[in-house]
């Protein structure tokens, strides 16, 4: 629910609580080969780019006591299979986060609670031809669900969002719970000057100094995505939060406390006050100069002022949720840098061959390359040294 799309989540599943169609599968493409390397590549294209659909179950923590009256269906967000993975008894899923189910009426914008009806009859009527029982977690797709649950557009996914939390809190575990959501990364830079001149004749009551542009999901480690964040710029990580409970009245002595590894960072970000049911914060994030490639995260958690929380059923809270960052140098500067360290040695070996020649022309040239090769080198060096960092 707080990750954004194209996100990839990881769940394990004990092979019991799988499939038998699945299972199946598995152990047919296993007879294939005996070679394990080519096992998990036949799996891994198996079912890949297959699409499912994440829902969560709400079912009474001992199996003696779940019956059909006492487990519901909650279909919350669309997503596409990576990859299975067998590993001893247990069976790893990798699956690609999509679009939420909306669970509004469209026209009205009401909450419509006919869905999870529908979704139920659907689903019981699946595992009940198949004579299954309702407790496997793993599940071939039903060909047939309902038709309210469709593809969210993605200028809708704000409310698709908000109406998923409101059809699972009315669940128990969830009735204290503040709901986050990471939508995107977005970076800012100024614009240059002519953008700026022309925009202040066309809009002159508008001010446009910056431009802002979204920042993609990328594979910043296999099956861990994350953003990648460039050095010396600025970008502001878009976080929503909602908690549905109208009548709560604990929402101000919490925060939302935003954790990164300062060293990395200009900026720590501040905490953020929880005043309001729904909003919407950017969070801060300008890495520093760095001369490599470094890995780090960000981790939001709910703090509360009071520090009385304990056991208490009243007190709210959330889950911690972190992303992964990849700081990354500045390349082009890098390759500019080698380059005129090149050219400089160029320049002072040339020098040095015409010095030798002993040809008034080619001394005087001689002597100039001689001198513009160090000063060259001196200047970058001198470059260099301030852009590492700690450099003034």
């Amino acid at each position: 629910m707080a990750l954004p799309n194209s996100a990839i989540c990881h769940f394990r599943y004990k092979e019991k609580w799988v499939d038998a169609e699945i299972r199946d599968k598995l152990d047919e493409e296993k007879q294939k080969t005996r070679n394990q390397e080519e096992y998990l590549e036949r799996l891994r294209k198996l079912y890949y780019g297959q699409p499912a659909l994440f829902v969560f179950v709400d079912q009474p923590r001992n199996r003696e006591e779940r019956t059909e009256e006492n487990i519901r269906f909650f279909p919350l967000r669309h997503c596409v299979i990576e990859h299975l993975e067998p590993a001893g008894s247990v069976i790893h899923i990798y699956f690609r986060l999509g679009h939420f189910v909306n669970w509004r009426k469209s026209n009205s914008g009401e909450f419509d609670k006919t869905i999870t009806e529908e979704f139920d009859k659907s689903v019981r009527e699946h595992l009940s031809k198949d004579k299954r029982p309702v407790d496997i977690f793993l599940s071939v797709k039903d060909r047939h669900l309902p038709s309210q649950i469709g593809i969210t557009e993605t200028d809708a996914q704000d409310l698709a969002w908000e109406s998923a939390v409101d059809a699972i809190s009315s669940i128990e575990t969830f009735r204290q719970t503040i709901f986050l959501r990471l939508a995107g990364v977005t970076k800012t830079s100024p614009n240059s000057l002519p953008v700026r001149l022309v925009s202040r004749i066309l809009r002159p009551r508008v001010e446009s100094t910056h431009r802002y542009e979204a920042t993609p999901l990328a594979h910043v480690l296999p099956d861990r995505p994350g953003y990648i964040l460039k050095a010396n710029s600025i970008y502001y990580l878009e976080l929503v939060f909602y908690h549905p409970d109208e009548k709560d009245s604990n929402l101000e002595v919490n925060t939302i406390k935003p954790l990164i590894d300062e060293t990395l960072f200009v900026n720590a970000p501040s905490e953020i006050d929880v005043n309001f049911r729904y909003d919407r914060h950017r969070v801060l994030l300008a890495p520093k100069q760095t001369n490599e490639d470094i890995l780090t995260r960000i981790t939001l958690g709910l703090k509360n002022k009071m520090q009385t929380q304990g056991n208490d059923p009243d007190h709210l809270r959330s889950p911690d949720i972190y992303l992964l960052l990849k700081l990354s140098y500045a390349r082009v500067p890098v390759v500019f840098t080698f380059m005129a360290l090149i050219l400089a040695q160029l320049l002072t070996a040339a020098g040095t061959i015409l010095i030798s020649v002993k040809d008034e022309p080619f001394l005087d040239l001689g002597r100039t390359f001689s001198l513009l090769g160090p000063l060259l080198t001196a200047i970058v060096l001198f470059v260099m040294l301030k852009k590492l960092p700690g450099g003034k």
